[in-house]
């Protein structure tokens, strides 16, 4: 009567056929304890069930023993009680000690909390218009000093990250493209690493150990090993190695090369000395071509200036006369004979 069945999907069918597969690959190795969870579920959660009913009566059974045990003060214990005062006299007595040590406690604190005001004495001015605004703000009004540091602590922290996550979400809104892969290249990817949809990191882990591990398998199917002549081992043992694995073997080497080379030239001009040296012959040469330097003559270049100058002299006239002609108020009249008006006012009438 009952024909509703259960569907799972595939990524929790693939995670549950993983974990089957380990099961089988722990029990092959002989760890019986994994055969309880290859049954069928029935049986899986009846024997999880007796686990767990077995771990609760250990720990219960655990501490009822600790309840029963008594407290055990050992050697060093019981030398520092006789020697102390805290232990001596009225301070025997476990509750005067305790009030003892309680009263001490509030003592030391009182003095740190008065060495912290002292020490503080700087107290912070704010502008008139900073504290109209702190007045006015509903949130703030009543407000105590553990709710002070829980606003500046906790809450403006918590504001400035969200702000931080909003303005990353708008930055990367404009970034829309999601790349996507065909149906082959996901069945390609399940078949190789067993996932399609996991963690990146994750599958570039597992490509990395299986390579790992094909190169090990390489390795041990190679499985040549040269044999050397006893012989020849003993006949060339007093001969060391030039090449030896060191860290500055390449510095080495080129250093030998370098020294090499210097040597070769040294050489060479050794035999070319010894090659010339019967050769006493000397020649003499005449002194090189010295090309005198003299000014050049450009013909056209004195037209050129003139042309130029009169050009200038052109312009400068053009615009002298436009500006007596279109500003006619900009030019002086210094050195002209003429009357300029000036204004006046009538005199009072005289009696």
């Amino acid at each position: 009567e009952h024909f509703f069945q259960p569907t799972i999907s595939n990524r929790s069918e693939r995670l549950v056929q993983r974990k089957r597969d380990m099961l089988y690959r722990s029990a092959s190795h002989g760890q019986v304890e994994c055969l309880k969870q290859l049954g069928p579920v029935e049986e899986r959660l009846y024997a999880e069930a007796q686990e767990k009913e077995q771990r609760r009566a250990a720990l219960q059974e655990f501490h009822n023993e600790e309840l029963q045990s008594f407290p055990s003060v050992d050697d060093t214990s019981r030398r520092i009680c006789k020697a102390s005062v805290y232990f001596q006299g009225p301070q025997q007595d476990f509750l005067t000690r305790q009030e003892t040590f309680e009263l001490a406690k509030q003592k030391r604190m009182d003095v740190r909390a008065q060495h912290l005001e002292t020490e503080c004495s700087f107290q912070p001015k704010i502008t008139e218009t900073s504290r109209q605004l702190v007045c006015n703000n509903v949130e703030l009004l009543g407000e105590t000093l553990d709710e002070r540091i829980q606003r500046l602590a906790v809450r403006d922290a918590e504001r400035r990250e969200q702000l931080r996550q909003d303005l990353e979400e708008l930055h990367h809104k404009d970034y829309t493209f999601k790349p996507e892969i065909n149906p082959v290249s996901q069945v390609l990817a399940a078949s190789r690493l067993d996932i399609s949809n996991g963690d990146a990191h994750e599958r570039l882990y597992r490509s990395g150990l299986s390579k790992s591990q094909r190169d090990d398998s390489v390795r041990s199917d190679c499985s040549f090993r040269p044999q050397l002549d006893p012989r020849s081992s003993k006949r060339f043992a007093h001969v060391k190695s030039r090449y030896a694995k060191r860290p500055d073997l390449m510095e080495n080497i080129r250093q030998e090369q370098e020294k090499k080379a210097e040597y070769l030239l040294e050489r060479r001009r050794e035999l070319e000395e010894e090659r010339t040296a019967d050769c006493t012959f000397t020649p003499s040469v005449t002194e090189g071509f010295q090309d005198i330097q003299r000014p050049v003559a450009v013909s056209g270049l004195d037209r050129f200036f003139e042309l130029r100058t009169l050009a200038l002299k052109k312009q400068q006239e053009q615009m002298e006369r436009e500006q007596r002609v279109f500003r006619p108020e900009s030019v002086g009249h210094q050195g002209l004979n003429v009357t300029v008006p000036e204004p006046f006012q009538f005199g009072s009438q005289m009696t």
